[in-house]
């Protein structure tokens, strides 16, 4: 219910004249008339199509492929929490086994310590391969004009070479061969 003292005044353009419904209806102050609002002009996006070509506003149907944008925000995203999870978890075991004999309150400082640091890494070096991944994976589509296996293959395999290409080669061919494997 709407306190009194607050008034609801509908604008003549948002009334639909042809609808029996809303003939003579008139919203009071203090009341709040829904039915006498025709809804296709305040908000198409709620699903309210009018007009001979459709819909007013953006709306994407039948897309196959995702864009670049959303399946970086959504691997990226995913990927991270998992190694921040991950990685802190790792951490948390690590601090225990490190502080063995100190006090509880040095045991705590230093579980948060490890899982804190161990977590971050984890779950950055995890990001960062789902963007090359996920960026790989996307210029493949681009060229080939496929979405297939073969580009999830291509962008795991040259992620993980990427990623360990400071490392040497040895190191990119076992980073390779795991994303290969993946």
């Amino acid at each position: 219910a709407i306190t009194a003292g607050v008034s609801l005044v509908l604008p003549p353009s948002t009334m639909n004249a042809s609808d029996p419904r809303q003939q003579g209806a008139q919203a009071q102050p203090g009341q709040l008339n829904v039915g006498s609002v025709d809804w296709s002009r305040l908000a198409p996006q709620m699903g309210v199509i009018t007009g001979p070509q459709g819909a007013d506003y953006l709306q994407v149907l039948d897309q196959e492929h995702r864009g670049m944008g959303e399946k970086i925000t959504y691997r990226c995203g995913i990927v991270y929490l998992v190694g921040l999870g991950a990685g802190g978890t790792h951490g948390l075991f690590k601090g225990l086994r490190e502080s063995e004999g100190m006090s509880r309150r040095l045991r705590f400082n230093s579980m948060l310590n490890f899982s804190g640091r161990n977590g971050t890494r984890f779950a950055n070096a995890l990001g960062i391969l789902a963007l090359g991944y996920t960026s790989i994976e996307h210029i493949m589509f681009m060229i080939r004009e496929k979405d297939d296996p073969i580009n999830h293959v291509v962008g795991m395999t040259a992620a993980g070479i990427l990623y360990k290409s400071t490392a040497g080669v040895r190191s990119m061919g076992v980073a390779g061969a795991v994303g290969l494997g993946l």
